[in-house]
């Protein structure tokens, strides 16, 4: 049942961020779900398809949330959070600089919203971790 849990939880999280950036893009934004997912930088993936960006997603976030796992209950918790933060930070240009394709410009409008949707994210990461009992006990 716990696997399930944190299964579920990844899944949610990543649906979570992506739907944001979809959201805000609609709203006038430049791109940043698809700046979320491209991976066209990575050799091998210039043309990758959505399921590949997604799968590849999916793989950085299950990364993302096993590490908070690994060290929700440590004085390391807290530094995970502030350098998770300027990783997220620095990810922002260093992808757009990466991308192959020119449609990904920097905006610090952009930037802020990237920002905002990261920390979402990571506040959900620590939700689910502290809910995990309250799901996973018989």
């Amino acid at each position: 049942m716990k696997i399930l849990y944190h299964i579920i939880a990844i899944l949610v999280l990543s649906t979570f961020l992506y739907l944001f950036f979809v959201i805000t893009d609609s709203l006038g934004t430049h791109h940043l779900a698809e700046l979320l997912m491209n991976i066209d930088f990575l050799p091998g993936f210039r043309h990758a398809g959505f399921f590949s960006s997604l799968l590849f997603h999916l793989g950085t976030s299950t990364a993302v949330y096993i590490a908070f796992q690994c060290i929700k209950n440590s004085h390391f918790y807290p530094i995970g959070i502030i350098i998770s933060i300027i990783m997220f930070g620095i990810l922002y240009p260093f992808l757009i600089t990466m991308s192959v394709r020119s449609m990904f410009v920097f905006s610090w409008g952009d930037y802020a919203i990237w920002m905002l949707g990261h920390i979402l994210f990571l506040v959900l990461i620590d939700l689910s971790l502290r809910f995990e009992k309250n799901f996973t006990h018989h």
